[in-house]
């Protein structure tokens, strides 16, 4: 493997050698890590913004919803109003 021969070419050149490559593999090894941490929370991140929009999507039908029984109603006072308002009633 790369790194068993990277190591030993280090140990020749002295401590410092096998202390920066032995540094600079675990940090390779930190940063696959980090990647694979950062590509899981994104992956989350999207499910939860998927499952936003959904609920988002819902409750902009129940206002669409919500919004036309309002515009009913008020089609229904307003006719009742008329009506009374014809038979001399008023409110």
């Amino acid at each position: 493997m790369i790194e068993d021969l990277v190591v030993r070419e280090a140990f020749e050149q002295g401590v410092w050698a096998v202390l920066f490559v032995s540094l600079y593999l675990h940090h390779l090894k930190e940063n696959k890590c980090s990647r694979l941490e950062a590509l899981e929370r994104e992956e989350k991140l999207m499910l939860y913004i998927e499952d936003m929009s959904e609920q988002f999507e819902n409750l902009t039908k129940q206002y669409e919803d919500l919004s036309k029984d309002v515009g009913d109603i008020k089609r229904h006072v307003r006719r009742h109003r008329e009506v009374q308002r014809r038979r001399g009633q008023t409110y």
